[in-house]
Formats: C-alpha cells, sequence, structure tokens
C-alpha cells in the first residue's frame, strides 16, 4: 500500500493534504474578512492601533514583534482606515493558525496507522484534519479574536508552528539535519514572547514529547539544562535573563574553542534563543525616543525589568497568588458571569450545551485517550498541553467572582470588569483539535466494523458530519460579525470634538481611553487635547509624562511627584493619588 507523508525533505509530499490545508486557510480567511471590524475595535485593540502606528509603548508587559508588524500593516495600501488596516494581521494569522490546526491533525492520525495507509484511511484522516480544524477556526473565542486588533490570533498562529515544527522533527528524528527542526522551535518559543506569554504555556508540554521521543537527547544531560533554561521564562523573566547568556556562554566556549559535536545542538539552541529575545530590545530603544504612548517609561534596565515583569498590576507572584483563592471554585470552573469557565467552554462551539456536553465534549476526549493509548511520547505531552490551557488556567489564572470581596486589603476580589474567555482561547483551539482526533478514532473504529459486515466503503457516511463545523460558522457567526460596527470609533469622535481647544479630559478605564489614543494619534484626529487617565495618574511616570511631554497643567514639581502617596483623611477615607491628581489639574488649568 501506498504511504503517504506531508511536509518538508520527505520522500513525498501529499498534494491532496497542502491543498485541503490551504483551503482551509483561504475558508477562514474569507470568513474573517467577511466580519472583521472595519475600524478601531474596544478594549486593548486601541491601544496597539495606536502604538503601531507611532511604535510606542502599550501595557505591561508589551508586544514588541506584534507592534512592530503593526507599524508595518498601517503602511499598507489596504483600505482607507488605518485600524482596518491593523487589524488584517488577526485575520492573516488566525487564518494561518487554522491551516497549522489542520496539519497537525493529520500528522497525528496518520502517525497512528503505521508505515502503510489505505485509502479508507486517508480519507478519514483528511476529514478529521477538516473537521477539528474548522471547529477550532470558527469556535467564539478564537473568532472573536481574529476580526480585531489583538495579540491572540499571532500568538496562536505560533503555538501552532511550534506544535507542527515538534512533529517535523519526529518524523525527521534520525535524519541528518533534523536538528534544524529544534533550533527553530527554541526560535519561534522565545521569540513568541514578543507577542504574547499565551504560547509559551505549551513549551514545557513540547519539551515533554521531544526528550519522550528521543531516547538520545533524553540520555544527554547538556539538553536538560538547555531546556531547563529555556523554560525558566515559565517561572520568572529575570530568572531566564540571567541564565540564557550564563549557559550560551558556556556553550559557546567550548564549541567553538574544541568544535566537539556534543555541544553544536545545545550551542545553537541557546543562540536562536537569544536570537529570539532580541526583539525586546525594542521596549528599551523606542521608550528612550519618547513616544507618546510610553507605558511605564522603561527607559532603562530597572524600569525594563520592572515592565516586563507586569510591577504595575502588582508586586505578588502569580504563582503565589494561585494558592489564595480570590472566588468559589464552583463560580470558577462552573458558569459565572465574566469568568466561569465552563459557562464559556460550553457555548465555543455553536451548538447547543446538552448537545455539547452528550456529543463534542466525549468526542474530545476519546481523541486525547486515543493519541495517548496509540502513541504515549505524543499523546501524554497533548493531554497534559489541553489540561494546562483549560482546567489548569482556571486555577493559574485565579478570577475573582466577586464573593471574596471585603477580604483582600485592595480591589482584587472584584468581579472581573469583562468576559475573560480569551484566556482559554488556546485551550479551546486545542480542543477543538482534540475533537478532531475523536472523529479520526471513530472512523477507524466504525471502517473495521464495516470492513467486518463487508461493506467498508459505508463509513464514507461519516462524512455528512463535515456540516458540523458549518453549524459552528453559523451559530457564531452573527455575534462575530462586527462588519459594520463602528461604535468605538464613534464614541471616541464624538468625545473628542466635545472638547474645546487645548481641553484636557479625564478617562478612567480602557474603553475611555485607548480608541480615543487611537483616534488621536494613529487618525490624526483632535491631537490638541489631552487625556489624563485616572487609572495610570496614580503613578509618578505616567503624571510627570503629562506634565513634561503632553502639556498637562501640573504646578508640581518632579520631586513632589514622586513624593505623592496616598493617605488617610479626616474622616477615614482613603484619598488616592489621581484625587490630588485632578483637584490639581483643574486649579493649574483655571
Amino acid at each position: 500500500m501506498a504511504q503517504y507523508k506531508f511536509g518538508l525533505n520527505t520522500d513525498k509530499i501529499d498534494r491532496v493534504n497542502l491543498g485541503l490545508g490551504i483551503f482551509v486557510y483561504l475558508f477562514t480567511f474569507v470568513v474573517y474578512l467577511m466580519t472583521v471590524q472595519r475600524t478601531v475595535s474596544f478594549w486593548d485593540c486601541g491601544e496597539f492601533v495606536a502604538c503601531s502606528a507611532i511604535l510606542g509603548i502599550p501595557h505591561p508587559p508589551g508586544a514588541p514583534l506584534w507592534i512592530m508588524i503593526g507599524r508595518i500593516f498601517s503602511m499598507l495600501p489596504t483600505a482607507s482606515d488605518i485600524g482596518f488596516r491593523i487589524n488584517l494581521i488577526s485575520v492573516l494569522t488566525s487564518s494561518g493558525s487554522a491551516m497549522f490546526g489542520y496539519f497537525v491533525i493529520v500528522k497525528f492520525v496518520r502517525d497512528w496507522f503505521g508505515e502503510t495507509i489505505t485509502d479508507v484511511q486517508r480519507l478519514g484522516m483528511y476529514a478529521a484534519g477538516l473537521f477539528g480544524s474548522l471547529i477550532m477556526a470558527f469556535a467564539f473565542s478564537n473568532w472573536n479574536s481574529a476580526i480585531e486588533a489583538e495579540v491572540y490570533g499571532a500568538a496562536m498562529l505560533l503555538m501552532m508552528i511550534i506544535i507542527w515544527a515538534t512533529l517535523c522533527w519526529a518524523e525527521r528524528r534520525d535524519q541528518p539535519g533534523a536538528n534544524k527542526w529544534l533550533i527553530l522551535i527554541a526560535y519561534l518559543s522565545v521569540l513568541s514572547i514578543g507577542v504574547h506569554m499565551t504560547t509559551y504555556l505549551i513549551m514545557p508540554f513540547i519539551y515533554l514529547m521531544i526528550i519522550l521521543i528521543s531516547d538520545t537527547l533524553r540520555r544527554d544531560w547538556r539538553i536538560w539544562v538547555t531546556g531547563l533554561v529555556l523554560l525558566s521564562i515559565v517561572i520568572s523573566i529575570p530568572l531566564f535573563i540571567y541564565c540564557l547568556p550564563i549557559w550560551l556562554l558556556i556553550c559557546s566556549a567550548i564549541y567553538l574553542t574544541k568544535r566537539n559535536p556534543v555541544w553544536a545542538l545545545p550551542f545553537y539552541l541557546m543562540v536562536a534563543g537569544f536570537a529570539g529575545w532580541t526583539c525586546q530590545s525594542y521596549i528599551i530603544i523606542r521608550a528612550n525616543e519618547k513616544p507618546a504612548i510610553n507605558e511605564n517609561a522603561p527607559d532603562n534596565w530597572s524600569k525594563f525589568m520592572s515592565y516586563v515583569e507586569r510591577k504595575q498590576y502588582g508586586q505578588g507572584s502569580m504563582v503565589v497568588r494561585m494558592f489564595t483563592r480570590r472566588g468559589a471554585l464552583a463560580n470558577q470552573f462552573g458558569r459565572h458571569p465574566h469568568m466561569g469557565f465552563w459557562g464559556y467552554f460550553e457555548n465555543q462551539y455553536g451548538i447547543t450545551k446538552t448537545a455539547f456536553t452528550f456529543t463534542l465534549f466525549p468526542l474530545g476526549l476519546w481523541g486525547l485517550w486515543e493519541l495517548w493509548i496509540r502513541r504515549k511520547e505524543k499523546g501524554i505531552p497533548f493531554f497534559f498541553m489541553v489540561f494546562a490551557a483549560t482546567a489548569g488556567m482556571v486555577l493559574y489564572m485565579n478570577f475573582a467572582d466577586g464573593t471574596m470581596a471585603g477580604k483582600f486589603l485592595n480591589d482584587e476580589a472584584y468581579l472581573e470588569v469583562r468576559d475573560r474567555d480569551y484566556f482559554w482561547q488556546p485551550g479551546f483551539i486545542l480542543f477543538a483539535m482534540a475533537i478532531g482526533l475523536g472523529f479520526a478514532a471513530l472512523w477507524d473504529i466504525l471502517h473495521r466494523i464495516f470492513v467486518s459486515k463487508g461493506a467498508p466503503k459505508a463509513v464514507y457516511g461519516m462524512l455528512v458530519f463535515l456540516f458540523v463545523p458549518l453549524m459552528t460558522l453559523k451559530a457564531n457567526y452573527h455575534e462575530n460579525d462586527r462588519s459594520n460596527n463602528y461604535v468605538s470609533y464613534d464614541y471616541a469622535y464624538n468625545l473628542l470634538m466635545s472638547a474645546d481647544k487645548d481641553a484636557v479630559i479625564f478617562t478612567n478605564g480602557d474603553n475611555d481611553t485607548f480608541p480615543v489614543w487611537a483616534l488621536q494619534y494613529a487618525y490624526g484626529i483632535r491631537k490638541d487635547v489631552r487625556v489624563a487617565n485616572l487609572s495610570l495618574i496614580n503613578t509618578d511616570w505616567y503624571i510627570k509624562q503629562l506634565k513634561n511631554e503632553m502639556g498637562v497643567p501640573i504646578s508640581m514639581s518632579d520631586g513632589q511627584i514622586e513624593s505623592l502617596r496616598p493617605y488617610r483623611t479626616s474622616d477615614g477615607k482613603i484619598a488616592r493619588i489621581q484625587d490630588a491628581m485632578i483637584d490639581n489639574i483643574i486649579e493649574t488649568n483655571r
């Protein structure tokens, strides 16, 4: 029987498989393009649009690679609206993640069948790839990120490419030059930090997959040390920053002087990791140029470290914080507003809650189980990858449900201000891939049953289930169709136009600040109006920017600004820095 493979440097490229992958890309691209917002969106999107236009510094820990790509897209002659042009990043990258999701599913299933594969198995393999990748593409949270200027589309693309590259390496691990795939994985994994930390969620399990597959690498202590250095990002970015150059110098000194081949792979992996990290230099370089948006002003090493550690949001470690519950577990895992995991999970794929519970959910679990028992070296890491991105993320993020409010010294326990489904986006798309694996397992078992009954081609009837992704598309289309949504642009425009010349506008949160920034710095509308954000104005760096760079009338000296602290009034209330600054700006502006 014929053996079919897809990938670079294989005996034969499967053109049908390649064509179907391109079909997934083009089909999802068209749907995303039909529904993408034609202008700036709410939440972080306005900030990213503005920062892309001026090469600014967004909120910590930044997205330097994404911002640089955004700058390129802002200059392309693809649309008259700059927000629309930058939104196309998500359209393109999310379509790419669906395509690579298809290729990953096919590679997993292809590996089940060993050296030979029948035409029926081959058809089932393709159908499973289409089934899982299209459900993944039109899952609600994934689609919602694909039509706005957000980082998650690019992050998911990098995640899918890393998984695909790992499987490509596994196929070729005994061939000369196979380790080039590992070098690519190391580079992309660290580079992905320049988009969003979400991508790195899979890296411990990618490393586990690699050492389970290769006995040679598993026995090499140098690979263990190299892996731990690259994985130290998960624990602490500063730890990674200190460990990377030390181990790179050791590998360089030994490999380049002695030319010992056993040090070649650790050396090149560390060089790749260092190359991926260099995109972070954007932050310090641009901060020193003082762009109009320069959050935290990370223009030196200490400020940069605080920036990437997200000190603006608190000094505590996320790992430590997860052990002090900010909400009831039943609410965090259940259907509680804004943050309940299961409520988002059961509504992702466009079928009823009951149908999901009794069809797609068990089908996905079956897919995970089949991969585990058929290919343990791949199934075990993939299972824990899905677990970490779903249930594990519930425990780690520890979202607040409001029931613990008043038990903390700050406001960390109040109900989440917005839907947090996007934090589980990796889990939702990985589980969609597991659903595709479950489809393949069902196809395989039915095929064997029909063969025993003398009707091997009866399994073709399963192709009718390819309408399920179309149900997902139809169910989620209306809510994700933002082709005529101009609310954020109109809101920001009306707010700016209501102000007198050289006025100061006080804003409070993301949605009354970021769209205004976008209109001012990306669209060039009413740049004379100064915006004072009341959340950021509790920090000395922002107050000094308002005073020294934006021309906001503030009578305090820089020294006085740096000494500002909250204090308790005579009636027992807490006076925040923002209260003092509002009074000062109004009085100075009279």
